[in-house]
């Protein structure tokens, strides 16, 4: 009980009195756990569709996103505090459960369906986003950081860390080899959104997991409830059952060899925008009306 009590006076703060946040909060981690672990082992997907307790779920982590609002953060990234939440990174979070949300409705209601057309509508849907996201950086973002995994200029983000991390050579390397991690899969998410498919309603949710556990895990550790290792290891963790759903849906290993020429074009500073542009409108396009792709990909998921 006294250690029930610890936690609740560390995250119990003025600027909530109501605890509309840490329920909205709370209930995500339910749904988490129910989407998932129940509907995951009962349905083998995520379960999202035209029911209203999808429509609710997602109205949910839309309003958590959004009650962050409540809170004073700092207005800019605070160097040598790569836990501290600031307004861009909080802008950011929005924007994108933003587009979580629109992936899933869009998934819904799928226009021109099994067409070009419909890929185009998708891709616009999707990219809005983060044409909305770089106005945020435009206005809040500290001018040469950025807040997503691979920063603006196509080079890995080389984000501030904490003091202790940046003394240790070995710390530097697996902080350097896991925002590696980070950016592939922001990538691997964007490129999955982008392709039309009937799980596309289950990929809209399937990202919010990366959104919002990264901020969770930022409050804990800033209340000092975690230790900052603590924070990369949950939050790789809930990238990984984020990936495992992406690949469930999209088994061919064609597929991810495509997501991997954009993660490393990316690196060697291509336009974002080029690369998933020409990934959704003219790669994927060309590969699924070729019959020698359709058949290497065949035989790629029956040998792997």
């Amino acid at each position: 009980m006294q250690g029930v009590m610890h936690v609740k006076k560390k995250l119990v703060t003025k600027e909530d009195p109501w605890y509309v946040h840490k329920i909205l909060g709370l209930s995500a981690l339910v749904s988490y756990f129910y989407r998932y672990y129940v509907c995951y082992n009962s349905q083998g997907t995520l379960g999202l569709g035209w029911d209203w307790l999808s429509w609710f779920t997602m109205a949910l982590h839309f309003a958590l996103s959004s009650s962050s609002f409540i809170f004073h953060v700092v207005a800019k990234r605070m160097k040598g505090f790569p836990m501290v939440i600031y307004e861009e990174y909080r802008m950011h979070t929005v924007v994108f459960t933003s587009r979580c949300v629109a992936v899933y409705i869009f998934g819904l209601l799928r226009p021109f369906a099994g067409t070009y057309l419909e890929r185009v509508m998708l891709c616009g849907s999707v990219l809005v986003w983060h044409l909305l996201a770089d106005e945020v950086t435009r206005r809040w973002g500290t001018e040469g950081v950025t807040a997503v995994r691979v920063n603006g200029k196509g080079g890995l983000d080389e984000r501030s860390t904490s003091a202790i991390v940046s003394k240790s050579p070995f710390l530097m390397s697996v902080v350097f080899h896991g925002q590696k991690y980070y950016a592939f899969y922001q990538i691997a998410a964007v490129c999955c959104h982008l392709t039309p498919s009937e799980q596309t309603p289950n990929l809209g949710y399937n990202t919010l997991i990366a959104i919002q556990s990264s901020a969770f895990l930022m409050t804990l550790y800033r209340k000092s409830l975690i230790y900052q290792h603590s924070h990369a290891f949950w939050y790789s963790l809930a990238l990984l059952m984020s990936l495992f759903q992406m690949y469930r849906i999209f088994p061919s290993p064609f597929f991810w060899a495509r997501i991997a020429v954009v993660f490393i074009l990316r690196i060697f500073r291509v336009n974002k925008y080029v690369l998933y542009l020409s990934f959704a409108l003219l790669v994927e396009p060309m590969v699924q009306s070729t019959y020698a792709a359709e058949a290497f990909d065949r035989f790629a998921v029956s040998v792997f």
